[in-house]
């Protein structure tokens, strides 16, 4: 099994011309794979980022309190909180995606990392 591995890897390095066909539509599974992963992603993170404005903005637009002992406040801090948590979701939903669609784009590079 080892030996099938540094084959396999040694193949790799040559380039996705020089592969066997098998191995050159695992190679194409695996970029697709990563390309849908990736879209999933983006879809999550402007989702995400859009809650994340429209909260804001509806919070924004909210009358200041005039009286009282909150005088100067803004009601329903919940929207703050709810936008940036989904924001940061939003974020890191799309760093990940920028991540897999790099992989994606360069599948026989990652390949090799991942099997090693």
């Amino acid at each position: 099994m080892e030996r099938q591995i540094e084959e396999l890897l040694r193949l790799l390095n040559k380039g996705v011309e020089h592969l066997p066909e098998s191995v050159n539509v695992i190679v194409q599974q695996y970029a697709l794979r990563k390309y849908v992963d990736a879209g999933f992603e983006f879809l999550i993170a402007a989702v995400s980022i859009t809650v994340a404005i429209v909260f804001v903005v509806k919070w924004y637009k909210k009358p200041v309190i005039a009286s009282g002992t909150f005088k100067g406040d803004r009601p329903d801090e919940w929207m703050v909180v709810v936008s940036m948590i989904t924001g940061v979701i939003g974020f890191v939903s799309l760093i990940f995606s920028f991540g897999d669609l790099a992989r994606a784009v360069s599948p026989v590079y990652s390949l090799i990392n991942s099997l090693r």
